[in-house]
């Protein structure tokens, strides 16, 4: 199996990276070293003080999401509106992995962080990209059931960010 962060190289301009990948092995596999070692500057944040290849962005999986495990969501079916939509979040320092393994984040453990956790290196909050290409910066504070609500495609529950 390949994390998503995998397959879209291409789409990043990483295609010779993508091209070192032997898909029908797993990703963490001896022929696939090289290119899992390989530094992939859109995967890391800026502020980020670790300097191998590894990320803090995952997609949260959630059964109404856009990320349902190791199948992807057709916009059609995005009716909660894309700019409403959570695709990626920027996780904890802790929590950063290679970016070649397929891992990411439940719901659960996405909204676990508390008030108390810092989600990242920036002061207050974190990032998450969402299904319309945009990015927004959400503070520790934000509520729960609203950061539950954007992780849905298609739950139908009001979001009003105010932001």
């Amino acid at each position: 199996m390949h994390s998503w962060r995998t397959l879209i190289l291409p789409y990043l301009g990483e295609q010779e990276i993508f091209d070192q990948f032997d898909l029908s092995q797993r990703w963490d596999a001896d022929v696939n070293r090289a290119a899992r070692e390989t530094v992939v500057d859109a995967y890391r944040c800026p502020s980020d003080t670790n300097d191998g290849a590894t990320t803090r962005y995952f997609a949260v999986i959630v059964g109404d999401g856009i990320m349902t495990g190791d199948v992807g969501t057709k916009a059609e079916r995005v009716v909660d509106g894309m700019d409403n939509t959570i695709v990626v979040v920027e996780g904890p320092p802790e929590k950063a992995t290679s970016w070649a393994e397929p891992l990411d984040l439940t719901a659960d453990e996405f909204l676990a962080f508390d008030s108390e956790t810092e989600l990242s290196h920036h002061v207050g909050g974190t990032h998450a990209a969402m299904a319309d290409g945009s990015i927004i910066f959400f503070t520790r504070s934000t509520d729960k059931k609203l950061l539950s609500a954007m992780l849905t495609a298609s739950g139908g529950e009001p979001v009003d960010t105010g932001w």
